[in-house]
């Protein structure tokens, strides 16, 4: 469907030129405030904030349809402001309709990142975003099936991804790599790297590619070698030399 066009009045030469609302397009609501047109021809909404209240210009959503969902804005204050006009989309979007479709995206993004790096795990455990950014959208704790002996935080901050590992401490299967070994993977590169306590370690990935190669590394390092048993290897109960070199350890470590 068509956008249709809206132009503000033409403003009487007395009128004021003031950011006030001459002309409301939307009642006066008390929690989200009122949009309306000012003195100068803007759009604008202004809300309250404690004791005063705080203005902002906004776009005009008139017959417009969000590029997302194909719908159109509801013509209350709440509806109207609920808008996005940022670099990724070339048309104004609901920013509602933003955060699902970037959080849908990161979500498969995460997925295929830990499928490279042969982390099989339960699943993508959404959690608060720790960072509260520009978009507010989750972050995720990923628990292991394979035996790796560490859990994982990930997330998007603003312009990084955050990928967090926290190692086992238990005393009969610790770890198979301490932090300060993982820390000394990534020795060269350039970017944040933060000891967050005695068993984890962050790093902040500013590309996809960045992104898949740093877990791939990490994950690499706490997998079982091939002369160990998997805990969860297909060929566990099967196989003749359990705890002794691996017979076929491409085949296991395609296998789980």
């Amino acid at each position: 469907m068509g956008s249709t066009s809206y132009y503000p009045p033409e403003i009487p030469e007395d009128n004021p030129k003031t950011n006030e609302i001459h002309t409301p397009l939307t009642g006066d609501d008390a929690v989200h405030g009122q949009i309306g047109i000012d003195g100068f021809g803007q759009i604008v909404h202004w809300r309250p904030d404690g004791a005063g209240r705080i203005m902002s210009i906004v776009a005009d959503v008139r017959g417009k349809t969000c590029r997302l969902c194909g719908r159109h804005w509801e013509h209350t204050t709440k509806g109207w402001v609920d808008q996005y006009a940022g670099r990724a989309f070339h048309e104004l979007v609901h920013y509602s309709c933003m955060l699902r479709f970037t959080e849908a995206n990161q979500f498969l993004d995460w997925g295929i990142a830990l499928a490279k790096a042969r982390l099989r795990f339960d699943k993508l455990k959404p959690i608060d975003n720790e960072y509260r950014g520009a978009w507010n959208t989750p972050w995720y704790t990923v628990q292991p099936i394979s035996d790796v002996r560490a859990w994982f935080k990930l997330g998007r901050r603003k312009r990084v991804d955050h990928i967090e590992v926290f190692l086992s401490l238990d005393a009969e299967k610790p770890a198979r790599a301490t932090v300060a070994e993982i820390q000394d993977l990534f020795a060269d590169e350039n970017v944040t790297k933060i000891v967050t306590s005695q068993n984890s370690f962050c790093i902040h990935a500013w590309t996809k590619e960045k992104r898949e190669e740093y877990l791939a590394k990490i994950v690499n390092v706490l997998l079982p070698g091939k002369d160990e048993c998997y805990d969860d290897c297909i060929l566990y109960d099967t196989c003749k030399e359990r705890g002794k070199v691996c017979p076929q350890p491409e085949l296991k470590r395609d296998a789980v």
